[in-house]
Parts: structure tokens; C-alpha cells; sequence
């Protein structure tokens, strides 16, 4: 049998070296995933991408692709553009291939490898659908607060209240500039069943790959034999940092709980700027 690593290739391609914040960086014109069939891994403050290893202009470095906005970008470090003798909107050819061996859907993927989040770093920058299928990003929250809570199957009671409660309290955290979202591992489909059957009115998010979830260290707990993702909720403020993670949530009554905890938090901020 073929070993899986001789199906990896390295990748050749050219493009601009684009300045950036702290570092410089070249658009990859492909998907990692698609192309070497291998998971993106948390990297830092609750960004997942691919660390890769290759060739500059002939120029040995590693590196890491992560992505944004549905675009890719491979992170060119200030010491390696220097020491490659390459210039800010030069053309370079780049030779990569991943460093990381571990492949999509690997049962061998451990836990240990997910780095957890801390407060006051960048959440998760996810890329899901929604219950009708559209994309949804973590940037489409850029300007809101935002709670994504966890919860463990579709159509279950708990998972039911919380659902009901959220749509029932939706328009008060509509006025405090708050968005909710659910996710699960559940598809599309089931999202789509679970919220016309009882009229919610948030954005249920699909993660049957465990993206998310992963990312963001979700713990796992055993109920009758099945493993099942924990009721957890994340507080996320208007650019995209943690601000504070709820663990094994109790449903009823949560979304009070999380309802006044921010508004403190908004009234704290808002505190501190005025004097």
C-alpha cells in the first residue's frame, strides 16, 4: 500500500510580496486543505493554518498559510525577506509543501495538539455554514459582540431550550449590539430541521469536521456510551478577542447570565474610555 506521505507534493507558484502590519506575506492561489489533504492546526491566538516548508527564490525558510476572507496567505518572515535578498512588491517564486503530516479526519489526532484560548486573544477566525447553507465567517461580526455557544446534538432537550431562549431573548441582545450563534457537529440539514421545527430565529452553525471546535479546545464528555461535545459558550468582543468562555453550561436561564454579564462588560469599557 502507497504511504499517505508520498501523495503530499510540493507546490510551486508565483506572486507579489505584500507588505504587511509586522511581517510580509504572498497570496498562495490554493487551498491547502484541498490540495495536500492535510488539517490546518492551531498556530497563535486562536489561528489555525498550515505550517510549511520550502523554497524563496531559491532561498530555504519555513513558514505558515493561514487564511482570510476566503483568501490564503503565506507568511513571509522581515530576517527571511532580508536574507533572501527579496523586496516588498517584488515577484518571487515560491516552492512549498506542508510541514505537518497529520491528515484531514485523522483518527490519530490528538488533543494535545490543540492550544486552548486565552482571554484577550483573537477567537477562532471560523469559516462555517449556516442552517440555509451560507458561509459564515468570524469576520461578518467585525463592530458586534457575539456569542457562540456550543451545544451538543440537535433536537435534544437541553440543546431545545437553549435554542427556544436565545430566539425568545433575541431582540435584547439585538439592542445591546449582541449577536448569537449556535454550533454543533450536526450538518446542515439537521440545523435546517432543528430550527424550522421550532421557529429559532438565530444562525445555527455546521461543524461536522470539528474545525471549530477543535480550535477552540471544546472539551468532550461520555453520555450513554456516546462522546458528545460540551455545553460551552464564548464571549467574543466587537474585534474579534475572547473575552470570556462559560464551560458546562446549564441551559436554563443561560442566556440571562450571558445577557447581563456583557452588558457589565460594555458599561466597564465604556467606564474606563471616559475617564
Amino acid at each position: 500500500m502507497a504511504s499517505q506521505k508520498s501523495n503530499i507534493k510540493r507546490k510551486q507558484f508565483k506572486a507579489e510580496v505584500l507588505s504587511g502590519h509586522k511581517d510580509n506575506a504572498v497570496e498562495v492561489p490554493f487551498d491547502p486543505s484541498d490540495v495536500w489533504g492535510v488539517a490546518p492546526k492551531p498556530l497563535w491566538r486562536g489561528r489555525r493554518g498550515h505550517e510549511v516548508q520550502g523554497r524563496l527564490n531559491g532561498f530555504p525558510f519555513e513558514s505558515c498559510i493561514v487564511p482570510r476572507q476566503k483568501r490564503f496567505f503565506m507568511i513571509i518572515d522581515e530576517d527571511i525577506r532580508k536574507q533572501a535578498n527579496i523586496s516588498v512588491g517584488e515577484i518571487v517564486t515560491a516552492s512549498v509543501k506542508p510541514l505537518a503530516k497529520k491528515l484531514l479526519n485523522d483518527p490519530n489526532q490528538k488533543r494535545k495538539d490543540i492550544m486552548p484560548l486565552e482571554n484577550g486573544t483573537r477567537f477562532v477566525d471560523f469559516t462555517l455554514q449556516n442552517q440555509d447553507g451560507k458561509t459564515i465567517t468570524l469576520d461578518d461580526f467585525a463592530g458586534k459582540w457575539l456569542v457562540l455557544y456550543v451545544y451538543p446534538k440537535d433536537d435534544t432537550p437541553g440543546c431545545t431550550i437553549q435554542g427556544k431562549s436565545f430566539t425568545a431573548s433575541k431582540k435584547d441582545f439585538d439592542d445591546a449590539n449582541i449577536a448569537v450563534v449556535g454550533v454543533s457537529e450536526d450538518d446542515v440539514d439537521s440545523h435546517k430541521n432543528f430550527c424550522n421545527k421550532f421557529a429559532f430565529t438565530i444562525d445555527l452553525l455546521a461543524d461536522p469536521n470539528h474545525e471549530l471546535l477543535q480550535a477552540a479546545s471544546v472539551g468532550r464528555s461520555e453520555y450513554k456510551g456516546n462522546m458528545y461535545w460540551d455545553r460551552t459558550s464564548f464571549v467574543i468582543d466587537p474585534e474579534g478577542n475572547l473575552r470570556k468562555t462559560y464551560l458546562k453550561v446549564n441551559p436554563e436561564g443561560h442566556e440571562r447570565v450571558l445577557l447581563n454579564d456583557i452588558k457589565a462588560m460594555q458599561d466597564n469599557i465604556k467606564s474606563m474610555q471616559a475617564s
